[in-house]
């Protein structure tokens, strides 16, 4: 990569009639959309390692499908990958976390 941005050298999956910036456009979505699934990946992990060591009370079957869940977020952002409104930035789950803190605040269920 650094070859090609000092003009040194031309990629191998340089596309016919790609323009320089054409190409690292696309090799910038490959690595977010990369990045992406990782953080998907970890999420997924990360939930079910809880479930195991004993830390979520939950039925395996809600566990299950709440990974899976989590898992299919891959194929619907490869299908569809501008983020959209309804939470997929992180937003709605940072707002979620600060409202279920203040309700343990509050002395709301736990």
């Amino acid at each position: 990569m650094e070859g090609f941005l000092r003009g040194k050298c031309i990629p191998g999956d340089l596309k016919v009639n790609e323009t320089n910036a054409e190409y690292l456009v696309r090799k910038f979505d490959e690595v977010s959309a990369e990045a992406r699934n990782e953080g998907i990946n970890y999420a997924a992990s990360r939930l079910a390692a809880a479930f195991n060591h004993g830390f979520l009370d939950k039925p395996v079957s809600e566990v299950l499908d709440v990974t899976r869940m989590i898992l299919s977020a891959k194929e619907d952002l490869a299908n569809n990958p501008l983020p959209t409104d309804d939470g997929l930035s992180g937003e709605y789950a940072e707002k979620s976390i600060e409202e279920w803190a203040n309700q343990l605040r509050k002395g709301g269920a736990a």
